[in-house]
């Protein structure tokens, strides 16, 4: 699409990851922009909260909202789409544009692809976000939607634990 992240950058796929003895503890609200999760159930930055529940309850729309209002808040967000339709995407990325926040947001899309290009396009996702963190940037990570990765790990695991077996 619209150009490079890191254009003079290699990001390795595979980092070290900081031990947990090393992270800081969580002492900094991630506003959302959503008053009920901002208040009833804050997240902290540095921490992870999956957004679940069942198609067409408002998902999306709500980490849309959580991107947006990170435009002033010195928070960088990484998007992963993941095997949205076009037309999604679509208007996702036109409420972004009209919401001003794409300066501040890196997008990752993986349409309707193989399951392998989706879990690589959340593979790049990450990357991405790990590598603002290492830099001592603040990163917020959506990816919508995780059900092919997890259908393709669910597959690999029980090609590994059909291999386990028959040694």
């Amino acid at each position: 699409g619209k150009g490079e992240v890191f254009p003079n950058s290699a990001i390795p796929m595979l980092n070290a990851q900081p031990d947990v003895g090393s992270r800081q503890k969580i002492h900094e609200n991630l506003h959302t922009g959503l008053c009920g999760v901002d208040a009833l159930a804050p997240i902290g930055r540095g921490q992870t909260m999956p957004f679940i529940g069942p198609k067409g309850c408002g998902k999306s729309q709500a980490l849309v909202d959580a991107v947006c209002a990170q435009k002033d808040a010195g928070v960088f967000c990484v998007y992963a789409s993941l095997g949205q339709p076009e037309e999604e995407f679509s208007e996702f990325e036109t409420l972004l544009r009209n919401s001003r926040a794409m300066s501040n947001t890196a997008v990752v899309r993986v349409g309707n692809q193989s399951k392998t290009q989706q879990f690589l396009g959340l593979c790049r996702a990450l990357c991405i976000a790990e590598h603002l963190r290492d830099q001592g940037e603040h990163c917020l990570l959506v990816v919508d939607d995780f059900t092919a990765p997890v259908q393709l790990w669910k597959e690999a695991w029980k090609l590994y634990q059909g291999n386990e077996t028959s040694r």
